[in-house]
């Protein structure tokens, strides 16, 4: 039998992890995963560093961590949008979800390009485990569309295409829709004398863009009306 002291530790638990990677997220989008402090860490979460130790054993670990949380809410959002999709779907409608997803959660989590950004030459070589532990989480979404990517190569409606090359070119795209924003506004307010928004109507604009740019640059002469 659960008692109401275990249920209570349970969710302080919880609720403690949750300060230490709120904090965590900001501290590693501001300095980087080498400049993060734990003890800075610790202190904006209000948790001694020994606790901190104590749920995260390490930096690498908690970044870990943070980063994984980033990336399960993209997954865990586009699969709940292909469970909508028709029987019968095609790439581009795959496409379509895949960029919308992105987008719209880097939209929600404007700290997640600023984790990657400070670390982006030697990324993955610090962080060996990070693909390993995405792909094994959320591997029957990357299948979905890889699946929708060979099956329009088999029907020769679509040129083929390596899979690495089709999803650098969509992802490029895509965080480029984040990474370009500060030279926009630079360039608008220095040259321009003027602003520009980046409204709900510009990233329903950028995500047709790159849906037809991504989805016609890969089709078959004859089969472009």
């Amino acid at each position: 039998m659960v008692t109401n002291d275990e249920n209570a530790a349970v969710t302080d638990r919880g609720a403690t992890e949750e300060k230490i990677i709120e904090a965590a997220t900001v501290e590693f989008a501001n300095y980087g995963v080498k400049g993060a402090r734990m003890q800075a860490i610790a202190d904006t979460a209000g948790v001694n560093k020994a606790l901190l130790h104590y749920y995260f054993r390490s930096k690498q670990l908690l970044f870990e961590t943070v980063f994984q949380m980033f990336a399960n809410r993209f997954f865990a959002r586009l699969r709940k949008e292909m469970e909508k999709l028709p029987e019968q779907y095609g790439l581009k409608e795959m496409i379509q979800l895949f960029v919308r997803g992105h987008i719209m959660t880097i939209k929600a989590n404007p700290l997640f390009p600023r984790l990657i950004a400070p670390n982006i030459f030697h990324f993955f070589e610090l962080f060996e485990n990070i693909p390993e532990k995405v792909v094994k989480t959320n591997g029957d979404v990357i299948r979905k569309i890889l699946d929708a990517l060979e099956q329009e190569k088999r029907s020769g409606r679509i040129k083929q295409v390596h899979p690495v090359q089709f999803f650098m070119n969509v992802l490029g795209m895509s965080v480029a829709t984040f990474i370009g924003q500060p030279i926009v506004e630079t360039v608008y307010k220095k040259v321009l004398n003027q602003t520009f928004e980046f409204d709900d109507a510009f990233y329903e604009e950028r995500i047709r863009i790159i849906v037809d740019t991504a989805y016609n640059g890969l089709m078959n002469k004859e089969q472009i009306s």
